[in-house]
């Protein structure tokens, strides 16, 4: 539990936020031994806290960066299911999917197919 501060003392953070106003520079380890020498004690957890609050990172949180667009991927071409045993086909390729763990892995491994025979 926190202890109560006295009249007019300044919590750890307020300490931080106050030092960083002149030394915004400094990495929270900087900080840190700054502050240990002035004998205040702090925790790197409470500096990068007051970096936050003071605006002097970025925040982390919101919406995640727009992910590159895919390059269009080759049309294959197969016959109609119905005209190559229907649903048979389907589920051997599933299958193969499956075991290779993702679309792009078993595309991988018949690549490697491809070159192997010549």
């Amino acid at each position: 539990m926190a202890k109560k501060l006295a009249a007019g003392e300044m919590s750890k953070q307020e300490q931080v936020m106050e030092f960083l106003k002149t030394h915004s520079d400094l990495t929270a380890k900087e900080v840190q031994e700054a502050l240990a020498n002035k004998g205040v004690e702090v925790s790197i957890p409470t500096i990068h806290a007051a970096k936050q609050k003071a605006g002097l990172v970025k925040s982390r949180g919101g919406e995640a960066p727009a992910k590159p667009a895919k390059a269009a991927s080759k049309q294959m071409d197969f016959p109609p299911v119905a005209a190559s045993g229907g649903m048979g086909l389907i589920k051997t390729a599933s299958d193969f999917v499956k075991a290779a763990g993702s679309v792009q892995a078993a595309q991988e491994v018949l690549k490697s197919l491809e070159t192997f025979g010549k």
